[in-house]
């Protein structure tokens, strides 16, 4: 004798795949974050150091646009996650792209300021 159960009223819950590419943007964005807390810290203690270190403002000028050229590529790979997952096809990570996208975004245009700022002051 076999016992037949009643059918399932409710349908399988189907889980979304995906998300992870805007999730990845999110990460990104939020490093940048990070990275722009330790260059400001950096800018405040680096000098005193360097100073008493007979390192050239100009040298010290160096370090920092390194650092900055290393960020922009990165908060460029932010921009390029960001875009691709906040594409209309993706249904999952849509925010967490927006919010690094966000993120990136603003990072290279301060970095964008930086160095146009550096170039009109040494042109003067």
């Amino acid at each position: 004798m076999t016992e037949t159960q009643p059918p399932n009223p409710y349908p399988p819950r189907v889980v979304p795949q995906g998300g992870g590419v805007g999730m990845a943007s999110l990460v990104i964005g939020l490093a940048l974050v990070l990275l722009g807390i330790v260059q400001s810290i950096l800018s405040m203690t680096v000098p005193l150091i360097a100073s008493e270190n007979g390192m050239s403002a100009s040298q010290i000028g160096m370090m920092f646009g390194a650092m900055n050229l290393v960020t922009v590529v990165i908060a460029i790979g932010g921009v390029v996650t960001g875009l691709i997952g906040i594409q209309p096809a993706k249904t999952r990570g849509r925010l967490a792209a927006a919010a690094g996208l966000a993120l990136s975004g603003a990072h290279v245009l301060s970095v964008v300021v930086v160095f146009t700022t550096s170039a009109v002051l040494s042109a003067l």
